[in-house]
């Protein structure tokens, strides 16, 4: 049995909450045996020697998400490009970046300037992974919006989307369901009295 380190076990609980988000997103993925339980997956660790070895696939209708967990520390503009290279290899136009520390200033240039022209690219740091931030107390429920639900909204309530309260794709939760500017989301929240009351968000 391999030995258990801190590093597997914070490795382990991201990717437990990656697939969460990504099924919460409408995509499919699935758990491999390797990830059963901490003692496989830790004994699976063993045997990697390269980044794509640890990558995660989602499905939806026809799209595809590719999920890298790159082992440096620090990614520069080399590793990005190698990981953009692959995940464009894997026929698929969206990739999710799990840090560990940082991504550098060049590589972030690189990202904006260049790559996100071509695919879309989501970035989390590891560590804001090793919980579901959805499942917290204080988090109230984040309802999605399609784009009809929205018009009607807007319609039925004579109001014009600029002029609506915003929210920052930045927000955790935002980021976590991944929606983009535009969007919009209905929050719910509960009076002392237990009553269910909502409002609306545009993502900015």
């Amino acid at each position: 049995m391999a030995a258990i380190t801190e590093e597997a076990k914070r490795l382990f609980r991201a990717r437990a909450t990656v697939r969460e988000m990504l099924r919460d997103r409408g995509f499919v993925v699935s758990v491999p045996r390797s990830e059963a339980s901490m003692d496989s997956f830790a004994s699976y660790l063993l045997s990697v020697d390269n980044d794509y070895m640890l990558c995660i696939t989602a499905k939806k209708k026809r799209k595809k998400v590719l999920v890298f967990f790159p082992t440096e520390p620090k990614l520069g503009v080399k590793p990005i490009r190698e990981t953009i290279a692959y995940l464009e290899k894997q026929n698929s136009k969206h990739a999710i970046i799990v840090f560990k520390e940082a991504i550098t200033p060049f590589a972030q240039r690189e990202i904006d300037e260049d790559i996100s022209k071509r695919v879309l690219v989501e970035k989390f740091k590891l560590e804001t992974l090793l919980y579901n931030v959805t499942h917290h107390s204080g988090v109230p429920k984040h309802t999605t919006l399609t784009r009809q639900e929205r018009d009607k909204y807007l319609h039925d309530n004579n109001l014009v989307a600029d002029k609506l309260p915003k929210i920052y794709s930045t927000d955790p939760v935002i980021h976590y369901y991944g929606l983009k500017r535009g969007q919009m989301v209905k929050i719910e929240r509960f009076s002392p009295e237990g009553h269910a009351f909502y409002y609306h968000r545009i993502v900015v």
